[in-house]
């Protein structure tokens, strides 16, 4: 059982709040900046297409006033419910009690059970045609937003909203699958009274759909009602899993509009994950694990981010032939990491563990910025790059959606329990407590060393990570035996047993997948960032609106070299980097 706080499995998980200073400080940024958002100003758009009275506000701009809007609701919706599954928040209870509520008098007003912040003739031409800026990739973060304030706040209206929509969402899923019955049948498309121009299999090649088969399966999960397993099927891409069941790796190849694109993609294999936990799907999960395999170990840079430009263009391992201002959306980080959370699930191994604390001790610390919580689009690799961030009331990209997400996420991926082998799992140390079980006393990954200390008598088997990074591991207070990449600690425990875990950072060089040339510095599993030019900008000139999809501008280009390590850098780990340009690859004399 993943302990996301509660789980969608409908067993009860529990409350893990986060301690250390590192982690604590970027919830606090982000708890502050969704705080500040104006619920009215997100909820315009849904009252202007249910014409309600918009309370005299307009919408937000940036992506809000664009065919996404409402993918920031969506994202706001998860993040304040698990702000509040941890915090306990009274404030932010009530806001999001008045956003739910807002929804619901939307999707009354509506009468169908729809609910978005744009018309249904958006959805009518995705499904005719594949054109539109990615309608069904904004009903997920709406679907999902409302089902997690269900999950962590108990909220049944959120649930009702959600039951409603996926039944309207369900109605639709079988107007596809009955044209599709009658595809030879030239006049039942006029009967239905829409132009359909492409198959659903060819509207699917062009969409951006997101995580909507995940938001579906989700809520399938609750209700039970095969209607919406079956909606949730219908949005598995099988051009792309079909090749992943069989291991065979073609996310390079643009053989359709959005083939090798990492950010639609990645969502798919999330899906097919979610399938096989929920269904025993085992084709499903085999092309989520082949997948994970693909991205993580071949076509990743070293902070465990993915793509350039948003997409894959190259054969795998070609890393180091991709290192520009434009590479790792922070979105795709974000969703690698779900993914190999629901992988873990699958099978408990150690290499899933290992890449999320990869990627959020490097991608997804250094994605927000210090106070402000502004948020990263795309993470340089390329030597001499500076990083920016957008101002977050001003662009409300999808990197600004799930950037709010990533903080309040920290808590689910530290510790995971197998009921069915009465075992812990210690991922991730990450200072913590597991409320009622235990608490983890630690500043990783500012510090090398952790205290468990069990909070109530029990048995269990206690599974702490060992890292591979470390050579030299050490538990004292507790015997163990190592296996399969854990130490295995099996006893009868009482309230107030410690366990001292000491975890010392190597330092190493480690190859870009391909290259043995092109590496770049690691201590333990953080990644070090050598400074190239010392004061390079002041905080103002790294805050933009711009996330450089028209090229990079000329104060913030880079004509640097990949240089040669040596001394005279300062190194630094990543996320304690500041306002400098950087490298993070070096290569041999």
């Amino acid at each position: 059982m993943i302990l996301t706080l509660v789980c969608f499995t409908a067993r009860a998980g529990h409350k893990v709040t986060v301690q250390g200073k590192v982690w604590a400080d970027r919830i606090g940024w982000d708890k502050n900046y969704m705080m500040s958002l104006d619920a009215d100003r997100l909820l315009a758009g849904f009252r202007e297409v249910a014409h309600i009275d918009t309370k005299g506000v307009r919408r937000y701009g940036g992506w809000e006033s664009t065919d996404l809007r409402g993918h920031t609701m969506g994202h706001w919706m998860t993040a304040m419910a698990m702000w509040v599954a941890q915090s306990g928040d009274k404030a932010a209870v009530q806001r999001l009690d008045y956003v739910v509520h807002s929804l619901a008098q939307c999707q009354e007003a509506n009468k169908t059970g729809y609910l978005s912040a744009w018309g249904e003739k958006m959805l009518d031409t995705v499904e005719d045609t594949g054109r539109g800026w990615a309608p069904y990739y904004t009903i997920h973060k709406i679907l999902q937003g409302l089902l997690d304030v269900y999950t962590y706040t108990q909220n049944m209206e959120a649930l009702t909203v959600a039951q409603r929509l996926g039944d309207y969402l369900a109605s639709r899923a079988e107007y596809i699958i009955e044209r599709n019955a009658h595809e030879n049948d030239p006049n039942w498309t006029e009967r239905a009274g829409r132009n359909k121009q492409v198959s659903w299999e060819q509207a699917l090649e062009i969409q951006e759909t997101g995580g909507f088969a995940e938001a579906m399966l989700n809520l399938y999960a609750i209700t039970q009602n095969d209607r919406h397993l079956t909606t949730a099927r219908l949005f598995h891409q099988m051009s792309k899993l079909n090749p992943a069941i069989q291991n065979i790796d073609e996310l390079h190849m643009g053989k359709e509009p959005n083939h090798n694109h990492a950010n639609t993609t990645i969502p798919q294999f999330i899906g097919a994950a979610r399938d096989a936990q929920l269904t025993g799907n085992e084709p499903m999960g085999r092309a989520a694990e082949n997948f994970w395999k693909m991205v993580t170990g071949h076509r990743s840079y070293c902070i465990g981010g993915t793509g350039h430009h948003e997409h894959w263009n190259m054969p795998a391992d070609h890393v180091a032939d991709e290192l520009t201002g434009q590479t790792a959306e922070t979105c795709c980080t974000y969703n690698l990491i779900k993914l190999s959370n629901l992988l873990f699930d699958r099978s408990h191994k150690a290499k899933y563990a290992k890449y999320v604390e990869r990627a959020l001790c490097n991608h997804i610390l250094s994605s927000i910025q210090p106070e402000t919580a502004n948020f990263m689009y795309f993470h340089p690799t390329n030597p001499g790059a500076i990083r920016t961030y957008g101002e977050n009331n001003d662009c409300f990209w999808c990197c600004t959606g799930s950037g709010m997400e990533n903080p309040m996420r920290y808590a689910e991926s530290i510790y995971y329990e197998d009921e069915t082998n009465n075992q812990l799992f210690v991922n991730q140390f990450i200072g913590s407590t597991m409320e009622g079980v235990l608490m983890m006393q630690s500043e990783f990954p500012a510090d090398d060393k952790a205290i468990i200390t069990i909070l109530c008598d029990t048995t269990m088997t206690l599974m702490v990570r060992k890292p591979t990074w470390c050579g030299n591991f050490k538990i004292k207070g507790a015997k163990g035996k190592e296996m399969d990449g854990y130490i295995r600690i099996k006893r009868k425990w009482k309230k107030g047993d410690k366990v001292h875990l000491l975890f010392p950072m190597d330092e190493r060089k480690e190859f870009a997948p391909g290259s043995n040339e092109i590496y770049c510095l690691l201590r333990g599993p953080l990644v070090m960032a050598g400074i190239t030019v010392p004061n390079a900008f002041e905080k103002k000139d790294v805050t933009l609106t711009d996330n450089f999809f028209n090229g990079v501008s000329k104060r913030f280009e880079s004509r640097m070299d990949i240089p040669v390590y040596d001394k005279s850098y300062n190194c630094v780990p990543l996320y304690e980097l500041g306002n400098y340009r950087f490298t993070i690859y070096w290569k041999l004399k």
